[in-house]
């Protein structure tokens, strides 16, 4: 796949508290196997691209743990954002960057945080896409073919189909949707033409930044300015004042949902964004009902609770649909039904400054 691999490793994960912290985010954690989400991601396309061609855009904070990871990644393919500015001002930043290494360059562009259960048709999809936005000029989004009525996830209206690359049709997306109602939500399913937005893309570099530089040109001209001046990401002062300067929003809000370049591709590779701790329900199976992750818990006449230990013992009698995650100095304990407001309780505990604890 000649393009590159762009992975968003900026997040904090905060509904994953108290095992994701300020100095250790969701896509650090190790939650379905030995590895961190953010290998995970990064195995999953070594298949078809060189590391030399995958980049990782991350909060200054995290390179250290990052380089760590990914031992194997060129340093200068860990960009750190000196401040936190949503996903619109960092797919800017890389797309002006990498139409200076090749006017042509292609972009996939994937969250670092993301379960996927079958790789190889996710592959066959991400190569797809590359195509068509290769043919044609297009913004190409990976929609999820809905697989129950979902209120977490936003959702894409797609409509008539545009082009088609390997049996894989590319549909018109017509409208981008917030988080529906239980209702709603069935709506969407029973009509059919309704995909949960995954969040992953694929676009020409010089295409996605006019798009940027139509909609959002107070991102666009900074971002064009820095380069055009002669300064590298390397020029610390330069790319802080630079970057700090621009406004924080989703590419989402600001560009997919007012370009006409936008389609989206009917995709079903088994894939869950890993919000929040009762993901982890949805995509295991245990026999006890109860779902446990870095340790053994011991469980009494309790059923359907997710488990999180990092050493010490979590033993439960006659509870059930409980979250509970024991980190070093931290417990939670949250019904799962509420596992959407743990980032409120992350907000409340800074309120009563309780940072040590974030």
């Amino acid at each position: 796949m000649g393009c590159y691999v762009v992975i968003m490793a900026g997040g904090s994960g905060t509904r994953f508290w108290p095992a994701s912290r300020a100095d250790r985010p969701k896509q650090l954690l190790k939650l379905f196997s030995d590895k961190t989400l953010l290998e995970e991601t990064v195995d999953r396309v070594r298949p078809v691209v060189s590391t030399e061609r995958i980049i990782i855009v991350c909060n200054h904070r995290y390179v250290r743990q990052i380089r760590e990871t990914i031992t194997d990644l060129p340093p200068e393919n860990i960009i750190a954002e000196p401040v936190g500015r949503n996903t619109a001002p960092c797919i800017a930043l890389v797309a002006r960057y990498l139409q200076q290494i090749n006017p042509q360059s292609v972009m996939a562009v994937l969250p670092a945080d993301h379960y996927i259960r079958d790789e190889d048709r996710f592959r066959k999809f991400l190569a797809a896409a590359t195509q068509a936005a290769e043919n044609e000029d297009l913004l190409v989004t990976l929609g999820i073919l809905p697989q129950r009525p979902h209120t977490g996830y936003g959702y894409i209206r797609a409509g008539e189909t545009r082009c088609s690359v390997d049996g894989i049709a590319f549909q018109t997306a017509e409208e981008f949707l917030e988080k529906p109602s239980q209702h709603v939500a069935e709506d969407f399913l029973s009509e059919g033409n309704y995909y949960w937005n995954s969040g992953m893309f694929c676009w020409k570099c010089r295409v996605i930044f006019s798009e940027i530089r139509r909609f959002l040109p107070d991102i666009a001209q900074p971002v064009d300015d820095f380069f055009s001046a002669g300064f590298a990401l390397s020029d610390e002062e330069a790319f802080r004042d630079m970057f700090a300067r621009l406004p924080a929003i989703s590419i989402d809000y600001g560009v997919m949902e007012k370009s006409d370049k936008v389609v989206v591709a009917r995709s079903d590779f088994g894939w869950n964004d890993v919000g929040s701790w009762d993901a982890l329900e949805e995509l295991s199976f245990p026999e006890d009902g109860n779902i446990s992750v870095g340790g053994a818990p011991v469980m009494l006449n309790s059923r359907r609770c997710i488990v999180y230990s990092e050493g010490a013992l979590v033993a439960g009698v006659g509870v059930e649909d409980l979250v509970i995650a024991a980190c070093g100095d931290a417990v939670l304990v949250a019904h799962k039904n509420n596992a959407q407001d743990i980032r409120r309780l992350v907000e409340k505990l800074s309120e009563k400054n309780l940072q040590k604890y974030l």
